[in-house]
């Protein structure tokens, strides 16, 4: 109920023309959340960090939420076809990247990296591919199964624990993805339930979910609904391979980099089906994006 009201609402503001005016308002929206979050935080630094009690919620929520400002940032000047200044996006892009540091989030500089990377690519056509994106989705779902061949890459063992000095069991998320087969007897095809993951995985295994997005999804509902999640973004993103619109662009990117993100933590949410529709009803509408909005 919560995705069809999503989408209907979305396909009621295109019928109504107001789609620019819609980005701007939740580009505002978002950005007042997270100054009054950073405002509210920053000067009690070290109570918020132990506690994790962000106005936003987790330092995860605080993270993707002004990465996702970034792309509501560009998708305003997209849409309204005006010359982006390198020196506003230099600005955000620092903005963000010290409340990431700020807050202690390493996926949240791993998410804005992969932004940065994917926004100066070339070729943009790589993006709209979507058998890419099944190819990146493949491995971010196999992450779990593939856990102990991470643990003894190279990669891991210099970078992971040498630089960021993380732990060798991926901070726990070894013992969540051993305890797979355990937690998923005879619920591989419905899973649990929609939002019972916490009970679930903190009930069983005493750990807060499952530190990988296909997997989260596998343990609400089901085996089932997750190909069909598969399929759905599939979809979307073959719609605009031949697309020529700029505007989809920037959320374009966010999928992936919620994709690659998916491979450790806890990415394909509301905001990520939000996006997705976004992207198909932009793709679709192709007359509000001729008429202007002051931004």
């Amino acid at each position: 109920m919560i995705l069809t009201t999503l989408f209907l609402s979305i396909i009621i503001i295109a019928s109504f023309g107001k789609l620019k005016l819609f980005f701007v308002v939740i580009f505002y929206t978002g950005l007042a959340f997270c100054l009054i979050n950073d405002i509210i935080f920053l000067p009690h630094y070290k109570a918020f960090i132990s506690s994790q009690a962000y106005l936003l919620h987790s330092k995860f929520q605080v993270a993707y939420s002004h990465l996702e400002l970034l792309a509501l940032y560009l998708i305003n000047i997209y849409s309204n076809s005006f010359k982006l200044k390198k020196s506003y996006l230099y600005i955000l892009i620092i903005f963000i990247l010290s409340i990431d540091l700020s807050v202690d989030c390493i996926t949240g500089i791993t998410g804005l990296i992969l932004f940065v990377l994917f926004f100066g690519l070339r070729s943009k056509k790589l993006l709209k591919q979507p058998l890419f994106w099944l190819a990146i989705f493949t491995i971010s779902a196999a992450v779990p199964f593939l856990y102990q061949n991470v643990v003894d890459s190279s990669i891991y063992q210099n970078f992971v624990l040498g630089s960021l000095n993380r732990g060798l069991t991926m901070n726990g998320r070894m013992n969540i993805y051993k305890a797979i087969p355990y937690l998923m007897y005879n619920h591989w095809q419905w899973g649990y339930g929609y939002g019972s993951s916490y009970a679930v995985v903190n009930g069983l295994i005493s750990m807060p979910d499952m530190q990988n997005g296909f997997m989260e999804l596998v343990v609400q509902v089901g085996l089932r609904a997750a190909i069909t999640f598969v399929f759905f973004v599939f979809f979307v993103i073959r719609t605009i391979q031949y697309s020529s619109k700029i505007n989809v662009f920037p959320l374009l990117i966010m999928i992936y980099v919620y994709t690659i993100l998916g491979s450790f933590e806890i990415t394909f949410s509301v905001t990520f089906f939000f996006i997705c529709m976004i992207i198909y009803v932009l793709n679709e509408n192709s007359s509000e994006v001729r008429r202007g909005i002051h931004f």
